[in-house]
């Protein structure tokens, strides 16, 4: 149970969350602005249609025969819509001639994904096989925390369906006052969801940086702070937590996070493992609750299709 004082405090993270949010353009987009003036100078265009074809052409190596092909570029540069996938972000990244470092930029930050993506040709790869050991330490850590009576009603051995259904029950219970309460959702079982999961447990494809935000917040719970998540996001390949990064919507998620999770710190510095749990699960509750009442739905950082039914 959390006091008056810390749901005041909750509020007000998410009125500063908001704030940020409406404080112009984000960030990211404004670096990419600029290191479109300096393709714009250094290819001596004329004019932005000019500027964007160009940068069409470049990017998809065919010719932008009609009008709208420039229009593409146009609404990356706006922040109105992104790249579709990795290979089209980097192909853009080389249409600008960016830096190595300008590189993980864009797709560490504007891009919001991790510098590289994995398969299973990648299995022996020294960088994977070293993020991988990230993930499995993550892993383990959340079954270590999981109460013998739940190893009863699942699989004993802990199969993949087994820690796919646990880490359901934990992430709905950030979101409502009882996991009991709820069954878990039919999607959450199929196939569609059970792929994907064994997919991020693996690192396989493409992994969002706000999912892997969910993942590293649900199975290292309740031993979590700012620098904590920094630093597993930093070894996974993502950009840190930034209380100045703004997502592809221009939310200023990170900052209402990084809020809150200063805010667990302070009132569970004396607490028990236990009641710690308890604090972390009373702040996310109400900070859920609060943004669904708000209509501020996609501050959330818990929540996803698979789980929010």
């Amino acid at each position: 149970m959390i006091t008056a004082q810390t749901k005041k405090m909750i509020e007000q993270a998410v009125r500063d969350a908001l704030i940020a949010s409406d404080s112009g353009p984000r960030e990211e987009q404004v670096w990419l602005n600029e290191q479109y003036e300096r393709f714009y100078e250094a290819h001596d265009c004329h004019s932005r249609q000019e500027c964007d074809s160009l940068l069409y052409e470049l990017t998809f190596h065919e010719k932008a025969d009609r009008s709208a092909a420039g229009q593409k570029i146009r609404f990356w540069r706006s922040g109105r819509y992104f790249p579709r996938s990795r290979k089209v972000c980097e192909a853009f990244a080389d249409a600008l001639s960016l830096s190595e470092e300008e590189r993980l930029y864009l797709i560490r930050n504007w891009f919001e994904r991790s510098d590289r993506a994995f398969s299973r040709s990648d299995l022996s790869d020294p960088e994977y096989r070293k993020r991988l050991a990230v993930m499995n330490e993550m892993r383990e850590e959340f079954i270590m925390k999981i109460p013998p009576e739940e190893f009863e009603r699942t699989d004993s051995r802990l199969s993949e369906n087994s820690l796919r259904h646990l880490y359901c029950i934990s992430a709905r219970s950030y979101l409502c006052a009882s996991a009991e309460s709820f069954q878990i959702a039919v999607s959450a079982d199929s196939v569609t969801y059970a792929n994907r999961f064994a997919m991020d447990m693996k690192l396989f494809g493409e992994i969002s940086r706000t999912t892997m935000i969910r993942h590293i917040l649900i199975l290292c719970a309740p031993y979590l702070s700012s620098a904590y998540v920094c630093a597993k996001l930093t070894s996974l390949g993502y950009a840190p937590l930034d209380k100045d990064h703004r997502s592809r919507k221009g939310l200023a998620k990170d900052r209402l996070l990084c809020d809150l999770l200063d805010l667990y710190q302070e009132i569970s510095k004396d607490a028990s493992p236990q009641e710690c749990e308890q604090i972390l699960k009373g702040i996310m509750v109400y900070t859920d609750d609060y943004l669904q009442k708000q209509n501020m739905r996609e501050f959330s950082f818990m929540r996803s299709r698979f789980l929010d039914r």
